[in-house]
């Protein structure tokens, strides 16, 4: 898969996506537009920028390492 099928993905698809994949959001100190999102299973951690209009596929690749998700489960 190449990287331009990660790419324009919007905060609340990310969000979505990794809430179907077993991801809490959980609360952070201080506010901001950033959701915080953990899977306690594996302790992988990412925060989603919600301010975004969409992802860059370089962002999206990030969101896979920092979510231990394979690439090939991100595709839409």
């Amino acid at each position: 898969m190449n990287n331009s099928s990660l790419k324009n993905w919007k905060p609340r698809e990310v969000v979505a996506f990794l809430l179907r994949q077993g991801f809490v959001e959980i609360k952070k100190k201080g506010g901001g537009d950033h959701k915080c999102l953990l899977k306690k299973e594996n302790g992988a951690y990412t925060e989603v920028d919600m301010g975004k209009k969409s992802f860059s596929a370089r962002e999206m690749l990030t969101f896979t390492k920092q979510t231990l998700i394979p690439r090939k489960l991100w595709k839409k």
